[in-house]
């Protein structure tokens, strides 16, 4: 009976082993997950973020260029993840070994199920890496980019509608500023402008030519006498 129990306890724990021992095949999909997540994560999360709403097209496919260089290859961004998904792969794999060492099974057991878990973990974390790169690529084509040029559309037409507006209020403005400048209308017409007045100061000095000519004048008449009779 006791051997009968204990058999749904191995095979839930996949191992064959205590039912307290890490299951090698629920361990490896979880660590061959977060390793393909890990490493396409340039890509899974601007899809994700612009699913929920919470980024534009523009801002998404910009994130995802920031990783990968013009012609289409990795850039350094890339790169660092990839080696953070290698990371996390190795990691899982010695918590694994480490776990397993805590419960006392077969020595062989253990290095059996170490492999199997590395095994698993390198083939199920390529093809999950394999896997969301092909789905958000797909994201990106059908959703992504097309809202990309939505937006590049409306901030097109928001310029364009905005330049006329702009030349009519700056045309306004320069007709205020010259309607201000320009001096108010009166009825009074330019003032007449009659002969200058000449008074005793504008009078500048005599000729000494004319003084002597005038004194001639006056010899004459005083020599001129009466009519004679």
């Amino acid at each position: 009976m006791r051997e009968s129990e204990s058999a749904p306890d191995q095979a839930a724990a996949g191992t064959g082993g205590r039912p307290d021992q890490p299951g090698v095949v629920r361990w490896a999909l979880k660590v061959a997950a977060a390793t393909g997540l890990t490493g396409m994560l340039c890509c899974v999360a601007p899809a994700v973020l612009f699913a929920f709403g919470l980024m534009g097209g523009i801002y998404a496919i910009s994130f995802a260029n920031f990783f990968y260089r013009e012609d289409g290859g990795a850039a350094t961004g890339a790169w660092i993840l990839r080696g953070a998904a290698i990371a996390i792969g190795l990691l899982g794999i010695l918590l694994f070994r480490f776990k397993q060492n805590q419960c006392s099974i077969d020595p062989r057991r253990k290095r059996l199920n170490l492999a199997l878990v590395t095994i698993l973990v390198a083939v199920l974390g390529v093809a999950f890496y394999f896997t969301f790169e092909k789905v958000s690529g797909w994201y990106f084509d059908e959703y992504i980019v097309p809202a990309q040029q939505a937006e590049y559309e409306a901030r097109q037409g928001q310029e364009q509608g905005q330049e006329p507006g702009q030349e009519q209020e700056q045309s306004g403005r320069a007709a205020s500023t010259v309607s201000s400048e320009r001096p108010p209308s009166s009825d009074v017409g330019p003032p007449e402008v009659g002969p200058p007045e000449i008074g005793p100061q504008d009078v500048g000095p005599e000729d000494p030519s004319d003084a002597a000519e005038r004194t001639d004048d006056d010899d004459d008449e005083e020599l001129v006498g009466p009519p004679l009779f």
